[in-house]
């Protein structure tokens, strides 16, 4: 986060679609976690990342896996954003948080581990589904 750009290109990205695309428009900066996420991360420190973006709807989601013909040799071999079946790891900042400070984590065949410390609220709040699925990792 802290690397963004004014002009960098932003994806919003969930439940195998991209439903937003947007141009960030100042630096990534140090920022109070937002008074609506309420009591949902409360171990978290207050202070984090808030990047600006001016996002656009595009009329219908784009899926991924649909274009992965143009986009998998765009993808890095490993850590890749995106896999063949368009499923997409930890690109937002929230649920990279929760990787992090190992609140979640996944199995080999891509299921969703999650902490027995972490406060499902978190989940219902952020809309991560208990029973999300990534896709088997390679090695």
């Amino acid at each position: 986060m802290a690397l963004v750009q004014p002009g960098d290109v932003v994806f919003s990205y969930a439940a195998g679609k991209i439903s937003a695309i947007g141009i960030a428009t100042e630096k990534a900066s140090t920022s109070s976690k937002p008074k609506e996420f309420g009591s949902a991360g409360d171990y978290w420190e207050d202070e984090g990342w808030f990047v600006p973006v001016d996002f656009k709807m595009p009329p219908n989601p784009i899926h991924p896996k649909d274009h992965w013909e143009s986009l998998g040799p765009l993808m890095p071999e490993k850590y890749s954003p995106l896999n063949p079946q368009g499923n997409g790891l930890l690109l937002a900042p929230h649920v990279d948080h929760l990787f992090d400070k190992r609140f979640i984590s996944f199995d080999k065949s891509g299921g969703l581990l999650i902490s027995s410390i972490l406060d499902h609220e978190v989940l219902i709040l952020w809309k991560i589904d208990p029973k999300t699925n990534v896709g088997a990792f390679s090695q």
